[in-house]
C-alpha cells in the first residue's frame, strides 16, 4: 500500500517546525556555498557577463558538499536520531562527488530545457519536436530527482544504480511521486519569489519531505 502524500507532507512540516533552530542552522550553512556569485551579481549586477563563471563555479562546488551535508542532516531529524551541526560538513565531504554529479544533473537539464524553450523560434515539426523533448526530460529528471539524494545517503548507491532505483520507485508509485514533487517545485518557485526563503528555509524542508517521501516507501516495501 502506497503512504499517503497527505500524511507524509504532514509529518514533514511537523518534522520542520519541531525542529525548526537546527532547520533554520542547517540551511544558512548551505546559503554560505551561494555567497561568492551572490556577491559578484551585488557588485556588477547582470552586467557581471563572463566574470561571474569562476565564482558560479565556486559556488556549485560548495553546494556540492553542503547539499549532500543537509539532506543527511534532514534525514537525522526525521528518523529522530540526535544530530549536530558538524556533521553537515562531515558528511558533506562524504558524499561531494556524488552530490556534484546529481545537482550537474539537474542544473544541465534546466539549463537545456530553458534554452530549448525559450531560445528558439519558430513553427516547425522539428523545434517543437526538440521543445517537447526538452520539457519532457525536465518532468523526468525532476520526478526521478525525488529520490537522488535520499537514495545517495540512506544506501549509499554509486550513480548509475541510484538513478535506476529512483526510476524504479517514480514508476511503481507514480502518483505518490508526483505529488512530492509538486509540492517541491511550489516550494521552489515560492521561496524564489520571495527570495528570503531560499536562504532560510528552501534546501532543508525540500531534505525533510523527500526523505520523509523515501522513508515511507521503503518502510511499506
Amino acid at each position: 500500500m502506497q503512504p499517503r502524500i497527505g500524511e507524509v507532507l504532514g509529518k514533514s512540516f511537523k518534522d520542520f517546525y519541531g525542529n525548526l533552530e537546527r532547520v533554520l542552522v542547517a540551511n544558512l550553512v548551505w546559503s554560505l556555498s551561494l555567497i561568492p556569485v551572490i556577491g559578484v551579481l551585488l557588485v556588477k549586477g547582470f552586467s557581471a557577463g563572463l566574470f561571474i563563471l569562476p565564482f558560479l563555479g565556486i559556488s556549485i562546488l560548495l553546494l556540492g558538499g553542503s547539499t549532500g551535508g543537509v539532506f543527511y542532516y534532514m534525514k537525522r531529524i526525521v528518523k529522530g536520531e540526535s544530530v549536530e551541526y558538524m556533521d553537515i560538513l562531515r558528511e558533506g565531504k562524504r558524499y561531494f562527488k556524488k552530490s556534484l554529479v546529481f545537482l550537474s544533473i539537474y542544473g544541465g537539464v534546466g539549463f537545456l530545457t530553458f534554452l530549448v524553450v525559450t531560445g528558439w523560434r519558430g513553427s516547425s515539426f522539428f523545434l517543437s519536436f526538440l521543445q517537447g523533448i526538452g520539457i519532457w526530460a525536465f518532468l523526468f529528471f525532476s520526478l526521478i530527482g525525488t529520490y537522488f539524494f535520499p537514495l545517495l545517503i540512506n544506501e549509499d548507491l554509486g550513480i548509475w544504480k541510484i538513478i535506476k532505483k529512483a526510476t524504479a520507485l517514480t514508476l511503481d508509485n507514480f502518483w505518490f511521486t508526483l505529488g512530492i514533487c509538486v509540492v517541491v517545485l511550489l516550494l521552489l518557485v515560492l521561496s524564489t519569489i520571495v527570495v528570503v526563503g531560499v536562504f532560510l528555509f528552501l534546501i532543508a524542508l525540500v531534505g525533510i519531505i523527500q526523505n520523509n517521501a523515501y522513508l515511507s516507501l521503503k518502510e511499506g516495501i
